[in-house]
């Protein structure tokens, strides 16, 4: 971060210096310099090299297993909703329901 004067107030995202005679290529420069994003991507870049990515054996099996897991809460709930139905339709309750 840049060191400030007395006189100099900090400058915001708000307040960026804007110059019409500035072209795209000198504000880019100045954003990097204001901003420091050279420093911000090194940092990102050595926070994802102490991730611990999984080995695609890994990933495969959590894979498999979150879509049986899914498989079974689906035919689980399609069986639940197949016997309510067939106990209502049973006793009458959405005979009930359907008279018009």
């Amino acid at each position: 971060m840049r060191k400030l004067n007395k006189r100099q107030k900090p400058m915001y995202a708000t307040q960026a210096k804007t110059d019409a005679s500035l072209e795209l290529p000198a504000a880019v420069e100045l954003l990097k310099k204001e901003y420091n994003t050279t420093k911000f991507d090194q940092s990102v870049e050595a926070a994802m090299n102490k991730v611990s990515w999984p080995s695609r054996g890994e990933l495969l099996r959590a894979v498999l297993v979150v879509i049986f897991t899914i498989l079974f809460l689906a035919t689980a709930l399609f069986g639940f909703d197949l016997v309510w139905h067939w106990l209502l339709t049973q006793g009458g309750a959405i005979g009930l329901l359907n008279t018009r």
